[in-house]
């Protein structure tokens, strides 16, 4: 009788392969895959804050520029400034895939809605919109829609604050991962789980946002981007605070609905108060 043959043993498996090397762009990718829907070459899957924390800004500028440019373009075209303005609007709304709309949507729905800390996040998750949520959009798109209409006669300077205001109040939500305590403890979401971003990157991400705006609006606006481009600073500033403050007291912390949330108050709040520099400048 033949022996029988030696049971071989399960080849190991594979090697993972090597983690491709890191391109000096990556970052701005991510960021601009997590807060446009523009088709470029972001990682897929949740990724660490760090990878794009300081790169925020620089997304928002490209965001806010391309809805701006659209502005300045209609308002050459039309005469009437409301339609560029619905047009620029429905531009932001294609580029940004209106998730940060979604956010302050939810926002709205859950502060005014639940009873306390745990409804408020129940009502949160819920992808129905109610009273309070409409009523915020219907409040957050006029507003938008008005501002993008004072500001269309100034041509391109109407892009570069466009621009400057998108940068701005995605560069604040950068700075808020990097400060602000997770509102969901028990079962993080997606905005949890990414982590912490690190405060120097949301800073440096932050001060490039604030140079480009600046060298643009000299460029565009010559002295008029000195009170522009201070009231696109005020009304980012004031705007985001008011959201992170109102979500420190009502649910401990920040969600992902609330970032977006401080976007659009930090966005509308850089528009008014840019268009108001410009009125009050002799």
């Amino acid at each position: 009788m033949t022996d029988p043959l030696p049971v071989q043993p399960p080849a190991p498996p594979p090697p993972p392969p090597a983690p491709s090397p890191a391109r000096p762009f990556d970052g701005l990718w991510l960021a601009l895959g997590l807060v446009t829907r523009l088709p470029v070459p972001a990682p897929h899957g949740l990724q660490p804050a760090a990878r794009f924390a300081g790169w925020l800004g620089p997304a928002g500028l490209i965001a806010g520029g391309l809805a701006g440019l659209v502005l300045a373009g209609a308002a050459e075209v039309f005469a009437d400034r409301w339609i560029a303005a619905l047009l620029a609007l429905i531009a932001a709304a294609l580029i940004g895939g209106l998730i940060h709309e979604d956010g302050l949507a939810d926002v709205a729905d859950g502060f005014g809605g639940g009873r306390d800390r745990a409804a408020k996040l129940e009502i949160m998750k819920d992808s129905r919109v109610g009273t309070f949520g409409a009523g915020a959009l219907i409040l957050g798109f006029g507003l938008r829609a008005a501002l993008y209409a004072a500001l269309a006669p100034l041509g391109i300077g109407a892009a570069v604050l466009a621009a400057g205001a998108g940068g701005l109040s995605r560069a604040a939500i950068g700075l808020a991962m990097a400060w602000m305590p997770p509102a969901r403890r028990d079962r993080p979401g997606l905005a949890d789980a990414a982590g912490r971003g690190p405060a120097a990157a949301a800073l440096a991400g932050l001060a490039a946002t604030l140079l480009i705006t600046a060298g643009l609006g000299w460029w565009a606006l010559d002295l008029q981007a000195l009170p522009a481009v201070l009231g696109l600073v005020a009304g980012a500033v004031i705007g985001a605070l008011v959201i992170l403050r109102l979500a420190l007291r009502q649910i401990g912390g920040a969600t992902g609905d609330v970032y977006g949330a401080l976007q659009q108050a930090a966005e509308i709040g850089a528009l008014l108060l840019a268009y108001g520099g410009l009125l009050w400048w002799p």
